[in-house]
């Protein structure tokens, strides 16, 4: 059983700097939960007082049904993965990866087995007698991961693994966790600030904003629903755009926009780029194109609102876009497409259901 559950973890740095402030999450047995948030948000604090790198100053942690906060790195079943590959230069790709277990007393025979069976899996065998200097960056980092599976641990944790990768290297890098995850069943805990990884490879995501979380759901759940501003802008790029509910009010003579009458005037809106319909200037919210980028299947557009200092991104297909810096377009929105946010940022639902 790996199940692992935190209740009220919180760790304080000398000086009084708190950044994990009251933490409770369970993660399942055999998920592959994800963690993302901005840098210096606590994510990868966590994660590391998971491992037993870093000491609680208060809180439980329980892997399975018996609670590691007070036990030993080695002894909590748990792997990391960290961001850099860590490989010991001097050693091959079969030293590298069985060295845990060697220091851990296990026979050589076994080590070797085990260490085959992994190099099997995540495609190493042909490298097992190669150095780590003649590895490419995505095979380096295969071994790291594969140092981590010899030791059949009960939890999987990621730090960034992929940060030092190439954009192609990463593509490959994500299919080939996501098969693994699915190989082994193993529960995994993935940390990231690249929301792209975030929703590709986590069956759940958790939202960490200064020590706290902001929301724990699906991919789906969080795109689609976001529990406050700050979700609804993390995650989509470009970000979701926020226009203040009087700002819509003051640049459209009549309500094309739909906007129920008892939406409050300190309400934000939020429309994602690819949600907006585009009209005619004396159609909808007016809005002056400030700049182009054509990326081949679509165009972002950054416009300007018509008297208002609030700038607009809009996601368009590229397929008969023909939009240039200077036009002046009308904007309008479908209501169910909208979101509404009070003053405080907190999300009351999609227009069309309040």
């Amino acid at each position: 059983m790996a199940e692992l559950s935190l209740r009220q973890v919180r760790k304080t740095f000398p000086g009084g700097i708190e950044v994990l402030r009251g933490i409770d999450l369970d993660v399942a047995d055999g998920e592959f939960m994800v963690f993302v948030g901005p840098s210096g948000c606590g994510k990868s604090t966590l994660l590391r007082v998971m491992a037993g790198l870093e000491t609680m100053t208060d809180g439980d942690l329980s892997i399975g049904d018996r609670s590691v906060r007070d036990l030993a790195p080695a002894e909590r079943g748990v792997a990391m993965v960290f961001q850099s590959y860590a490989l010991y230069p001097h050693m091959s790709v079969a030293q590298n990866m069985g060295f845990g277990l060697k220091m851990s007393g296990v026979p050589k025979a076994i080590v070797a087995q085990k260490v085959g069976e992994v190099a099997e899996v995540l495609q190493l065998t042909h490298l097992l007698d190669s150095k780590p200097g003649v590895l490419s960056g995505g095979q380096r980092q295969r071994v790291a991961i594969g140092r981590a599976i010899v030791r059949t641990p009960k939890v999987f944790l990621f730090d960034e693994p992929l940060s030092n990768l190439d954009a192609s290297l990463r593509v490959q890098m994500r299919m080939e966790l996501a098969r693994l995850h699915k190989a082994l069943g193993t529960t995994m805990i993935y940390v990231t600030h690249d929301q792209v990884e975030a929703m590709t490879l986590g069956q759940r995501i958790t939202v960490f904003n200064g020590g706290r979380m902001e929301q724990v759901g699906t991919p789906q759940t969080l795109f689609n629903q976001p529990a406050n501003q700050f979700v609804a802008g993390f995650l989509g790029s470009p970000r979701m755009n926020f226009i203040p509910v009087q700002a819509i009010q003051a640049g459209i003579q009549t309500n094309p926009w739909c906007l129920p009458h008892h939406v409050s005037r300190e309400c934000v809106i939020g429309i994602r780029p690819e949600d907006f319909l585009l009209g005619s200037a004396d159609a909808g919210m007016r809005a002056c194109i400030d700049m182009v980028e054509n990326l081949g299947d679509v165009v972002i557009a950054y416009t300007t609102l018509s008297g208002q200092p609030a700038s607009i991104a809009l996601k368009l297909p590229a397929a008969g876009c023909t939009l240039q810096s200077g036009d002046v377009i009308g904007l309008q929105v479908k209501p169910e497409k909208m979101h509404v946010f009070n003053q405080n940022g907190e999300a009351l639902g999609p227009c069309a259901a309040i």
